[in-house]
């Protein structure tokens, strides 16, 4: 075997190893490429399903609240709920209200650009709703009513938007 065909053999075998290497990498950065995706895609769901929960406790303790105040403004009940029903509503709207607060502050990290904007119109609709009742501009009833629409129409947005960004 002469010096060149010996050298031809090495090189070809360089050539094979180096695309065995390639071939190597390339999975593995394709394995990889899906893992990040798949996890990614996870985060938005669980980010989605905690805002969307808290959204639906929102909701649920205003209308449970507004219930309460139209009954006393109606006189179809004349005493107010027992303090821990009024304690349990409280502390659920609080709890819903601080982790969408804290969603609107993380923005669209996770979720879209059209679910943090309206999930930062609804903290600003009903920040602007509790300015105007403490001037007086209108009463706690038309208030919550003001919140719950706010909220409801907040939630129609993320679930649009989850099952877009999700599923499309």
């Amino acid at each position: 075997m002469s010096p060149d065909n010996i050298i031809t053999l090495i090189a070809a075998g360089f050539a094979l190893i180096a695309s065995l290497v390639a071939t190597t990498v390339s999975i593995y950065n394709a394995r990889f490429h899906r893992f990040t995706r798949e996890r990614w895609w996870e985060r938005k769901v669980e980010a989605y399903a905690e805002v969307i929960g808290s959204l639906v406790s929102l909701t649920y303790s205003l209308d449970r609240w507004t219930d309460d105040e139209y009954e006393q403004m109606t006189g179809e009940r004349y005493e107010a709920s027992p303090p821990d029903v009024q304690k349990a509503i409280n502390t659920e709207y609080a709890e819903a209200l601080a982790h969408i607060q804290r969603v609107a502050i993380e923005g669209n990290f996770i979720l879209s650009e059209k679910a943090a904007n309206a999930i930062s119109d609804l903290i600003k609709k009903n920040s602007q709703e509790n300015s105007r009742e403490l001037r007086g501009q209108v009463d706690m009833y038309e208030s919550l009513i003001a919140d719950f629409k706010a909220a409801k129409d907040c939630l129609k947005i993320l679930r649009d938007e989850a099952n877009s960004d999700l599923l499309g």
